[in-house]
């Protein structure tokens, strides 16, 4: 399976079966099914928690017209966390 291959290499992928993370705060959602090979090679995309019927909101790429588009229709099956504090510059 994918995520086990992605954990044996300490990333600690979570099951959304187990734990759905905190309402609007983003996470890098993988799902096999989103695997693409010219696209989306990992089969990753930028989620957020929403409330509505999915649970989910993400990022997918349109390819014909090149732009990402948000869906509610596909939910990740796990995701990681991101640490914003790594996004926030030090001044």
């Amino acid at each position: 399976m994918v995520v086990q291959a992605l954990n044996n290499r300490n990333m600690n992928w979570i099951s959304v079966n187990g734990h759905v993370p905190e309402l609007g705060y983003p996470v890098i959602g993988f799902n096999d099914t989103w695997i693409d090979e010219d696209f989306n090679p990992k089969g990753t995309r930028e989620c957020v928690p929403a409330d509505n019927k999915s649970g989910w909101v993400t990022a997918k790429w349109n390819a014909s017209d090149d732009y990402y588009m948000t869906t509610e229709d596909d939910v990740p099956t796990h995701y990681l966390e991101i640490d914003v504090s790594t996004l926030i510059p030090k001044v």
